[in-house]
């Protein structure tokens, strides 16, 4: 940063310059010419301050006379003229001893910021070259890249829809806690006038029709989920495809929407009539019989009561040695004290609990009424119902989904997406598209440069590259060569400050 000596650092407009772009001060060097020209004491001693102070700074202030009293450069009156000066921060040639170290420095500061900047630089712009080609591209092929883009995404897709799918099974089988003795007991009335061995009939459709019903809310949320999926499955293509015009993006997307719509209302429905036949009995499937049987044979609720009054102590024989422990061994539990040991008959006692526990359900399932008996069958036969049924109606919702959704897609992008007119007239370079490919390739073209630039540095050497940098003729120096010229001179010490990118080179 070159100035006259006596200017004052509030009027050199320069050094805010300096510090907008080396904010630390790490690569700015003060010059102070007309060191021999001072407008009062004052002035010069404020100068040669700032050069003291500024002493063992290896960017410190240094002071230069190249035309003492308006004549030619002359070293034996400049050094004359800084006498009071220190001798390592005085005169021309001291200046030129002291930038070559400080430029081999900087390079070595700065290089591999320089490099990593134009690398990164070099990497962005090529990859944005390739999402647009390197050349431009005809209809058929864009048409192309963006089918090939959404047939690698049909498996993504398909994982996509998985997650909503497994949600919509929790719900349905979440359902089954509302199917309990009391509710389906509040479905049967009691008919004097028919044989109650065959009654039940009636309240066991309402109960399939209210378990539908149960199931529709979690249908909807389910295809509400899928029309969310469908709308944002086209968006790999802009993420991904490469040379594809905004123009075709926006085109593709929006006759995706209204296709979305055909395909989610067609999912609904086929949706909407599989709930319907839910409701309707209809099946021979064995797993139905088997479920009943269970039920009926060990219903849930012997398990329950047998389970809630059986104790530890029903389980253990008592024995005379009070003191004794139960200790787990390979023959099953044992009592031991002092050398007694005996095995503990837990099976004997578990059965004895038992069938005590099925003599007193047997008196009460003999004192029950036929309509309570009847009851119990109903429950037994809704619970087995509802057993086959969610399963089968998730079953119907997944391959209505595979068809209506899934198929469907893959049949649009790969016939559709080809086929459909408006679809191929939007197959267009866009506007701008040229102009910044022509961009990104003069920036790919500065970036190798540049590169191959600094590497050149590093095999010469900082050292050897600054000594021909540097190398000039033996001649009388003037003012100019060494940017010497009041307010306005000024050097550039190699680049930016230590992490500066290389921008538009």
């Amino acid at each position: 940063l070159v100035s006259e000596a006596k200017q004052d650092a509030e009027l050199t407009g320069a050094i805010d310059l300096a510090k907008e772009f080396d904010p630390r001060l790490v690569r700015t060097l003060r010059v102070l010419t007309k060191f021999d020209t001072f407008d009062s004491q004052d002035a010069k001693e404020t100068a040669l301050g700032l050069i003291k102070a500024q002493i063992n700074s290896p960017l410190g202030a240094h002071a230069v006379v190249c035309r003492s009293m308006g004549g030619d450069y002359d070293a034996e009156a400049e050094s004359a003229v800084l006498s009071s000066v220190p001798r390592k921060r005085a005169g021309v040639q001291a200046l030129k001893d002291r930038l070559p170290p400080i430029y081999a420095d900087l390079i070595r500061t700065n290089l591999p910021g320089l490099k990593a900047s134009a690398e990164a630089r070099l990497k962005t712009a090529q990859k944005n070259l390739e999402r647009i080609g390197p050349e431009p591209i005809d209809p058929v092929a864009m048409i192309r890249e963006c089918q090939s883009t959404l047939i690698a995404n049909l498996s993504e897709v398909e994982e996509q829809l998985t997650p909503s799918m497994k949600v919509f099974q929790e719900a349905i089988h979440a359902t089954g806690k509302f199917v309990t003795q009391d509710w389906v007991n509040s479905k049967l009335s009691e008919n004097a006038f028919r044989c109650p061995f065959f009654q039940g009939e009636d309240a066991f459709l309402r109960c399939l029709a209210e378990i539908t019903e149960q199931w529709k809310p979690h249908m909807l949320v389910l295809i509400d989920a899928v029309q969310e999926q469908l709308a944002t499955s086209m968006n790999c293509v802009e993420l991904k495809a490469h040379g594809v015009s905004k123009t075709l993006l926006g085109r593709i997307q929006d006759t995706w929407a209204l296709h979305c719509e055909t395909m989610v209302g067609e999912f609904k429905r086929v949706c909407e009539a599989a709930l319907k036949e839910e409701a309707d009995f209809g099946t021979m499937n064995h797993y139905l019989v088997d479920k009943y049987a269970e039920e009926m044979l060990l219903p849930d609720e012997f398990l329950t009561d047998f389970l809630d009054h059986l104790k530890w102590d029903d389980l253990l024989e008592p024995t005379k040695h009070s003191n004794a422990t139960i200790k787990q061994t390979e023959a099953g539990p044992i009592y031991e004290e002092d050398g007694y040991r005996k095995i503990v008959p837990w099976k004997k006692s578990l059965k004895k609990a038992l069938n005590k526990a099925k003599a007193a359900w047997i008196i009460r399932y003999q004192h029950r009424t036929l309509h309570e008996h009847l009851k119990q069958r109903l429950f037994a036969a809704v619970k087995a119902a509802w057993t086959v049924e969610k399963k089968t109606f998730t079953d119907m919702v997944h391959k209505k989904c595979r068809d209506s959704i899934v198929k469907e897609r893959e049949r649009w992008v790969l016939t559709t997406l080809l086929t459909e007119r408006t679809i191929r007239e939007a197959a267009v370079e866009d506007a701008d598209i040229q102009a910044k490919r022509e961009q990104l390739k003069g920036i790919i073209a500065a970036m190798k440069k540049c590169l191959r630039m600094l590497r050149s540095i590093v095999l010469k050497g900082a050292s050897v590259v600054m000594e021909e940098a540097t190398a000039v003729e033996k001649k009388p120096v003037e003012e100019e060569e060494i940017g010497m010229g009041g307010m306005g001179g000024g050097m550039d010490m190699f680049g930016g400050d230590e992490g500066d990118s290389v921008g538009d080179y």
